[in-house]
């Protein structure tokens, strides 16, 4: 079973986007592994660092949902990236998203608009082989 890490913004969030974000890592764990981040939730800044970045090292694919800011999604999307992972980036249709997100670099990254996180599920049903 692949294992999916899905990172997002918490600090900024909106108890809603946290909301949609849980229901879609609950629709996932149907199909796939779901490592978890414990991001400001709970622990100390070096629980959530080394806690995180195993999850980012252990995963097949990370998927980064970019809709809301986030000063460690970076950080995560650049280990994904050192370390050859499948990056999926994701922002809503009509989300502001930094010029960076939109063009990384390699053929390992793709960047998604969404409507309803729905679409990002069929979206990896469909492209479940690709490495």
């Amino acid at each position: 079973m692949k294992k999916i890490y899905v990172w997002c913004s918490l600090t900024f969030a909106s108890n809603e986007y946290k909301k949609n974000i849980e229901g879609f890592k609950e629709a996932l764990r149907e199909k796939y592994e779901i490592l978890d981040f414990v991001g400001n939730l709970k622990g100390d800044a070096s629980t959530v660092y080394s806690h995180d970045r195993k999850c980012v090292l252990e995963c097949d694919i990370l998927i980064a949902e970019c809709s809301s800011p986030s000063t460690g999604l970076w950080y995560e999307i650049a280990t994904a990236i050192e370390h050859d992972k499948r990056v999926i980036l994701l922002a809503e249709t009509d989300a502001v998203v930094t010029r960076m997100i939109l063009w990384i670099p390699t053929e390992k990254a793709t960047f998604l608009r969404y409507e309803n996180l729905n679409e990002i599920i069929k979206y990896l049903e469909e492209n479940d082989t690709r490495g």
